[in-house]
């Protein structure tokens, strides 16, 4: 009995590690022929040209993401793939975490196919593994971190390899240190609640704690600076589930998940976690447990600032560490409650779970844009067409692009290309209210050549321009204004 299982394991084994293999291959595709988005670009920017003062001060706090790209620049080079190497390989990072989770934590090989389909599938999660961008090895140090904290063992040494990784989690993006500061609140409570009150002073917990203090003096100064400067993501404050759960569901499933579905979703899977885990808080496993209690510790601290700072709820890629850790619970209550099914029932479940999701990854998976900066898409793909078709007669004529698209032109196609444009580009944005003012619409009717994001036909009359290349992937128009 205990051989066939472990052959149907390694058999469970084989198929993740082939999934990973696939899905690797995907997301280094990507990163092949993703165009630069803005982010990515400004990073770029202000690394190549040693202007690193950008990490103290501003928003784009992804000081490991910066580090890498530093090296990989002076290493390898510029293209879009080499500056994206170390996102890639976080991915292999992140499943292998995923793996050892929670192959201890099944009954039936098969449901191995649950972590695939909740966590390793999801399309908003991969988008970021193809970026230069410090969420792909954010979630992959945290996730890396999740599973040692499942792991029974109360030594030194792994005290520090969670420390350490949770610090590398909040030094590649700044939001994961809400899950850096929840471990350090639940380590302190578990040692006060055991008497360890020596133990919490002593020199080895301090060696092992070191890791926090020196990130958290760090990172907390340049958060409070951000904020003060106001450089920070505004947010939002409609609650919890509204904002951070809901829309992660609604960027990870948008083809079937929207707003007023997306809020009753997330407030079901939110219920369903605090339910679980006071109904089976006894029953399950101790180091699992903790997961969840650290997803209440990074609520009550959200909560917390909410009341008294009035800080926006994140949500979006700002979200991710939490999202994840959401996720990472939903998985082990569907393993837990699978397990006490049968082996058929658990078979049909794990296979429904994982066929529905695989059906929509093939179908709404896209490989030329991101979730998150779509809109940044394009733009030196219509700059290569237009040098093709006119020659060298772009110099002298005007060009405009969506803000969202200009960051990576100036940051990072004209700055290594030096593409043949007027060096005046308009760069235009809606107004408040989602829409282009009058006086950008005469600015754009003014130019020689524009890309635009659908529906600007609205704006403009068809007898105004001319169609020159659509882009499906990104819904916009490279166009030609008639004088």
């Amino acid at each position: 009995m205990i051989d066939t299982f472990k052959k149907k394991m390694s058999l469970g084994s084989l198929f993740f590690i082939s999934t990973t293999i696939a899905l690797g291959c995907w997301v280094i595709y990507r990163s092949f022929i993703l165009e630069m988005t803005n982010d990515e670009a400004y990073s770029f920017f202000n690394v190549s040209t040693r202007h690193l003062q950008m990490m103290i001060g501003t928003a784009n706090t992804h000081w490991l993401n910066s580090f890498f790209i530093l090296a990989e620049t002076t290493l390898l080079g510029n293209k879009e793939w080499m500056i994206r190497i170390h996102s890639c390989l976080g991915f292999f990072i992140f499943s292998w975490a995923l793996f050892q989770l929670f192959k201890s934590h099944i009954k039936y090989p098969i449901q191995l196919l649950l972590p695939i389909t909740l966590i390793l599938l999801n399309t908003y999660l991969l988008d970021f593994f193809s970026l230069a961008r410090g969420y792909g090895i954010s979630l992959a140090f945290e996730l890396a971190a999740c599973y040692y904290i499942s792991i029974q063992d109360e030594s030194f040494q792994h005290k520090c390899k969670i420390y350490t990784l949770l610090c590398l989690a909040t030094l590649s993006c700044y939001t994961c240190i809400f899950i850096l500061f929840a471990y350090f609140i639940h380590d302190v409570l578990s040692m006060i609640s055991k008497g360890q009150l020596r133990l919490l002073f002593s020199v080895k917990n301090m060696l092992a704690i070191s890791p926090f203090i020196l990130t958290a003096s760090i990172a907390i100064p340049n958060i409070l600076f951000i904020k003060k400067k106001g450089d920070l993501g505004e947010g939002q404050r409609n609650g919890f589930i509204s904002d951070t759960l809901s829309i992660f569901f609604q960027r990870s499933y948008g083809e079937i998940i929207q707003s007023t579905s997306g809020i009753y979703f997330a407030l079901f899977l939110f219920i369903l976690v605090v339910s679980f885990y006071f109904i089976y808080r006894k029953k399950m496993d101790e180091r699992i447990k903790i997961l969840f209690e650290l997803f209440f510790i990074i609520l009550l601290l959200i909560e917390f600032l909410y009341i008294t700072m009035d800080t926006p709820y994140v949500f979006g890629r700002t979200a991710l560490y939490i999202d994840l850790l959401f996720l990472i619970l939903i998985t082990y209550i569907f393993i837990f409650i699978s397990s006490k099914q049968s082996k058929k029932q658990t078979a049909f479940f794990s296979l429904l779970l994982f066929g529905l999701s695989l059906f929509y990854f093939i179908k709404y998976k896209n490989h030329h844009t991101t979730i998150e900066w779509w809109k940044s898409q394009g733009v030196y793909a219509s700059i290569l067409y237009l040098q093709k078709t006119t020659g060298n007669q772009l110099r002298n004529k005007k060009h405009g692009m969506h803000l969202a698209q200009y960051g990576a032109y100036v940051n990072y196609y004209k700055y290594l290309y030096h593409p043949p444009l007027n060096d005046t580009v308009l760069a235009f944005r809606e107004n408040e209210s989602g829409k282009l003012d009058t006086n950008t619409i005469q600015q754009i009717l003014a130019l020689d050549y524009a890309i635009m994001l659908k529906p600007y036909n609205q704006y403009l009359n068809d007898t105004s321009y001319q169609l020159l290349k659509h882009y499906p992937d990104m819904n916009s128009d490279l166009i030609k204004l008639r004088k």
